[in-house]
């Protein structure tokens, strides 16, 4: 009877493939006609149920193994989901298939199937002879490998049981070997060593179970051997050291093992799925005892040393001689389908292989469009718009304005002057007098109203409060009137009046400006190249537009594929399918001619900074110059006055219809009082 483990298979069920992988073709692949893949659904669903009717314990693994290597193609090709959902429950459990909409299941599960199998097939080896335990081996870590693949399958259900079972199938296959060292008649010492490599290969089985689901029996199997070879590789250690007369160590290491021993036998064996196990514990506990029996009887009678304790124990090292091999029709499926097509059998879905082409093409296109709006040009306008900012914030085009052309007036300066002449100082006085005119009759009519008996004299005294604030309201107004009157005259006669008004403290300007011609100049000079910058990196962008239309990528990578000859089947799977990410490369360095933009664009952006500062620093020099400070000053001064001058005229006409409207309504309440008393 067997003392190994042989995994149960997962369980699948029968699936239709065409309606919903046309569908899926159709939403991906837009621009192929789906009919045209459906001999490939019909192969697919071929290949499928040919591995159905080859479930067992048969040592024909060939169709799984085909079908394992399309799904690897077929995942490359069409993506994780593929529209069919395949249904699935590993075989541990009772229930029915659960279905899973995603192609990495459906592979997942094909090679813990193949794992399963291969476990299956070393468990019913016979192991009595050498040739039973190599193959044994063997299976166990072609088992161990196509779990390997397994983990490489993330967030699907067999991946979270493979790596229990990876190390499971690795110390099953370690202990072939240890049990062909032992049948040999190797050295104690090698012995010991495999039994230790046994055992901790148990033990990471044994740390990965609780996130696999196995049974519990299983993992009573797990820790029953983990323990177990722990105390065989102490024993097989205590007989070297005998045979070397370390005798304190040999007693030291048959407690040891004794103690690992008690540790195995303390697990409820009831539910050890492999009886057997149970047998070899049994076995291994009497050898124990008679040696241990026998060493301390000798030690007590003849050496009378201290048995050395467990963490004083030499190591004794460990030696791995298996490790997880995989088919090599699962290493590199596309070889292994290239022979396959020689035969005869088709490459399923082999139209999309070149597909990967079209998408490498459209997400070069769109890393240029992403590189150009959202990398280029915006920083472009960054450095646009820190320029405009520096410059309006330092105020140098207004003072090289003022002092270029001192005798310019604003351009607004014209639509005030056309405002002030619709409305002159003498419209103004008019409509003043008009106001007061009213002001006098509104007074007049209180007075009368007070005359007259039975008024309320209390309301009368209110009014009089009113008008009494009213004068004095009229009266500011008319202080203001007449103290900016000469000056919006000067508004009235016009942009050659206005120019006059300027003159003298245009005149001193220009006289400044012609003392210190040269430092203006250049300052002008740097401004304009600040503002010549601007036009460089709009060139910048054009420059890039215009290589943009001109890039065609395309027969590049068709050039590259047949030069590294994705397109056909000789290579592993990463490299026999023209997926766009194995033509990165080409597109990262179709793109680096667009670096030198970028370069230039940041370049500009320092020139700018350096340019920037050095205007400020002239600017800072030149205003700090007393001649020109004094003229700018009072040229400002003169503007100024002028300015709030029409400021004040504004407000004079809006302070001179209020007044007007206030006074109306007043008339027209004090009459109405006089009726109502009349």
């Amino acid at each position: 009877m067997s003392n190994l483990l042989g995994v149960p298979s997962p369980r699948t069920a029968p699936v239709a493939l065409r309606a919903p992988v046309q569908a899926h073709l159709r939403d991906t692949f837009p621009d192929m006609e789906a009919s045209l893949f459906d001999r490939d659904i019909d192969a697919w669903t071929s290949a499928r149920e040919a591995c159905l009717s080859h479930c067992g314990h048969s040592q024909d693994v060939s169709v799984w193994l085909r079908y394992a290597a399309q799904l690897a193609f077929l995942e490359r090709v069409l993506g994780t989901w593929c529209g069919a959902s395949f249904p699935w429950v590993d075989g541990f459990s009772t229930g029915d298939p659960v279905p899973y909409a995603r192609l990495d299941v459906e592979r997942a599960y094909v090679l813990l199937h193949l794992a399963t199998q291969y476990a299956q097939l070393g468990a019913a080896e016979w192991r009595s002879e050498a040739d039973g335990v190599k193959r044994a081996a063997n299976y166990f870590q072609w088992a161990a490998g196509c779990l390997a693949l397994v983990e490489t399958c993330p967030d699907t259900p067999p991946a979270a049981q493979a790596p229990c079972l990876k190390q499971l199938m690795l110390a099953q296959a370690q202990e072939c070997v240890w049990q062909k060292a032992v049948h040999d008649g190797l050295l104690s010492t090698t012995i010991a060593k495999l039994a230790r490599s046994t055992a901790d290969l148990y033990a990471a089985s044994a740390y990965a179970a609780p996130a696999a689901g196995l049974p519990p029996g299983w993992t009573v199997h797990i820790e029953c051997k983990r323990w177990h070879f722990a105390a065989a590789a102490e024993y097989r250690k205590s007989c070297d050291d005998l045979a070397h007369r370390r005798y304190a160590d040999e007693l030291g290491r048959l407690r040891v093992a004794s103690d690992a021993l008690k540790r195995a036998r303390a697990l409820p064996t009831r539910l050890l799925p492999q009886p057997a196990v149970l047998q070899d514990l049994v076995s291994l506990e009497q050898v124990l005892a008679t040696n241990l029996s026998r060493a301390t009887k000798d030690n007590d009678l003849i050496y009378l040393q201290a048995p050395t304790g467990a963490a004083a124990l030499p190591d004794m090292g460990a030696v791995l001689m298996v490790r997880d091999v995989c088919p090599s029709e699962l290493q590199a499926p596309v070889a292994f389908l290239k022979r396959l097509a020689t035969s005869g059998t088709p490459l399923l879905f082999g139209r999309l292989v070149t597909y990967g082409v079209d998408v490498a093409v459209r997400v070069y296109n769109d890393r240029r469009q992403q590189w150009l709006l959202g990398t280029l040009e915006p920083l472009a306008r960054e450095l646009d718009a820190s320029l405009a900012h520096e410059l309006a914030a330092t105020h140098i085009a207004a003072t090289l304005e003022r002092l270029e052309a001192p005798a310019q007036i604003p351009s607004a300066w014209g639509t005030y002057a056309a405002a002030v002449q619709r409305a002159p100082v003498a419209a103004l006085e008019q409509r003043l007098r008009a106001t007061e005119d009213l002001a006098c009759r509104c007074r007049a009519l209180l007075s009368e109203l007070e005359q007259q008996p039975g008024q309320d004299m209390a309301m009368m005294r209110e009014y009089e409060r009113t008008l009494a604030q009213s004068a004095e309201s009229d009266g500011r107004v008319r202080a203001q009137l007449r103290a900016n009157a000469s000056r919006l005259r000067t508004w009235e006669q016009g942009r050659h009046a206005l120019r006059e008004a300027l003159t003298p403290s245009a005149l001193a300007v220009r006289d400044a400006h012609a003392q210190l011609a040269s430092e203006v100049r250049a300052i002008r000079a740097q401004k304009e190249q600040l503002d010549d910058m601007v036009a460089q990196r709009r060139t910048i962008i054009l420059r890039a537009h215009a290589m943009m239309e001109r890039d065609e990528i395309r027969q590049r990578l068709m050039d590259v594929v047949r030069a590294r000859r994705l397109g056909e089947l000789d290579e592993s799977l990463d490299t026999g399918v023209v997926d766009p990410a194995a033509l990165q490369d080409v597109l990262e360095h179709a793109l680096e001619p667009y670096d030198v933009f970028l370069q230039e664009m940041h370049k500009s952006g320092g020139v700018q900074r350096e340019r920037l500062g050095q205007l400020r620093r002239a600017h800072a020099r030149l205003l700090r110059e007393p001649r020109i400070a004094r003229a700018l000053d009072a040229q400002a001064d003169a503007s100024h006055a002028l300015e709030d001058a029409f400021h004040a005229w504004e407000a004079l006409q809006s302070h001179v219809n209020e007044g007007a409207m206030f006074y109306e309504r007043l008339a027209r309440m004090l009459q109405q009082l006089q009726r109502d008393a009349a």
